[in-house]
């Protein structure tokens, strides 16, 4: 039975072990002649090495500038900041909900007025929902930087405020349902 070539055998792209009685093919897989086409470089031996410290040509800036590290910035580097979460949206999606919860209550207990359902339940759903949704987007670019820290209370005060935005939508939802079955 004849056995399968070996898939990963590259043995006649490499240059022939020593002791080994194969004749190397001239140039091939010798990849330090130059070619002598266009733009060729010049051998080692005509090439003047660059000074000591000096990048070679083409590389760093011309003497008597100042010192440039690799991400082009002279002198020290820019101070770290340290990122936190974006509170502001996740309050702001807090207050939204708070207000149309509140609203919410007060349209299903004291008025019974659907049209201030409405207002109540787009307060507490796509507002409230859209500004978490900004939270977290914003919050997922600060977890991204280098250094990001999270206060403790910022995954249970988001939990808190989804769980509000529900209540007051379903609220709003069953006032809303109500007043359209009445009419």
């Amino acid at each position: 039975m004849v056995r399968p070539p070996d898939p990963f055998d590259f043995s006649e792209y490499s240059r022939p072990q020593p002791g080994n009685s194969g004749v190397p093919d001239q140039g091939a897989g010798d990849f330090t002649r130059s070619s002598g086409g266009f733009g060729a470089p010049p051998p080692l031996s005509q090439q003047s090495p660059p000074g000591f410290g000096q990048p070679p040509a083409g590389f760093g800036q011309p003497p008597g500038r100042p010192a440039v590290d690799s991400f082009g910035t002279v002198g020290p580097s820019a101070p770290i900041q340290m990122r936190t979460a974006p509170t502001a949206w996740l309050t702001a999606a807090g207050a939204a909900a708070v207000i149309g919860l509140i609203v919410a209550v007060v349209a299903l207990v004291a008025l019974g007025s659907g049209p201030i359902a409405v207002i109540a339940w787009v307060l507490s759903g796509p507002v409230a929902i859209g500004l978490l949704a900004a939270f977290t987007y914003r919050d997922t670019q600060a977890r991204a930087s280098a250094f990001y820290s999270e206060p403790l209370w910022v995954p249970w005060a988001t939990r808190v405020v989804l769980a509000v935005s529900c209540i007051a939508v379903l609220i709003s939802a069953w006032n809303i349902a109500d007043w359209i079955g009445r009419l």
